[in-house]
């Protein structure tokens, strides 16, 4: 059937049509079914479904626990909590939460660990629109932060 239609429309898309006896409007017809073709498959291949699987854990041991456990606390005090929220507002909230990370960095506070900056102690990061620029950018570069983010990102105009 697509090379009976291929066959018959070559011609007419290229201009190779014969003059007596076809009509321009069946040419500009042709043209469009043509392209409401061409669309219908481009869309039709973008309409993909494939579910993802999701394999039950079949084991859970206290080993797992452990490593776990420690990769969420890291190197952090276990008698401290630091949770920080940071909320929208655009570039003025960015650079808000910028200012926080900067004092938390400045501000000592003495653990087991013995003395350490309290950005280092910091547990989680909540944030929601402008804030989550700061929070992604500290969540993916970590400290490297103060360094490039100000230059990178605040004196832009975005």
């Amino acid at each position: 059937m697509a090379g009976k239609y291929i066959a018959v429309m070559r011609p007419l898309l290229q201009g190779d049509y014969p003059q007596q006896g076809v009509l321009p409007v069946s040419i500009i017809l042709a043209k469009a079914v043509h392209l409401c073709f061409i669309g219908l498959l481009l869309l039709s291949s973008a309409c993909t479904y494939r579910s993802a699987v999701d394999k039950p854990l079949t084991q859970w041991t206290p080993a797992m626990e452990q490593r776990e456990g420690k990769q969420l606390t890291g190197e952090r005090s276990s008698d401290l909590a630091v949770l920080l929220a940071f909320s929208g507002g655009g570039t003025r909230a960015s650079a808000f939460a910028y200012g926080v990370l900067q004092e938390l960095a400045a501000t000592e506070v003495v653990t087991a660990q013995g003395a350490r900056p309290l950005l280092h102690e910091v547990d989680m990061i909540s944030s929601v629109s402008g804030g989550s620029f700061t929070a992604a950018y500290y969540g993916l570069y970590g400290e490297k932060i103060f360094t490039d983010f100000e230059h990178d990102f605040l004196r832009k105009d975005v």
